[in-house]
């Protein structure tokens, strides 16, 4: 049987995880938008793409300020290896 420590470490390493794999999806799908509108030989889409882009940043920053205080908290109360 886990210890509840054991229990509290693994839902904080999985709540992580959670974070960067949808920072990591945010910025692969931000990513996409930008290729597509360098290739792009419409020069209003390729705007429209790049507006996307800039729009999702703000988040994209959301996200990391998040997962660095979640990092720094964890490893604060001696969850995180």
């Amino acid at each position: 049987m886990a210890t509840p420590v054991r229990d509290i470490q693994t839902i904080y390493e999985d709540v992580l995880a959670n974070y960067l794999i949808s920072m990591a999806r945010t910025v692969e799908n931000s990513v996409g938008h930008a290729l597509d509108a360098l290739m792009c030989p419409n020069l209003e889409r390729a705007a429209a793409l790049s507006s996307q882009v800039f729009l999702v940043e703000p988040r994209v920053n959301e996200m990391e300020m998040q997962i660095d205080d979640h990092a720094v908290r964890d490893a604060a109360h001696g969850i995180a290896r």
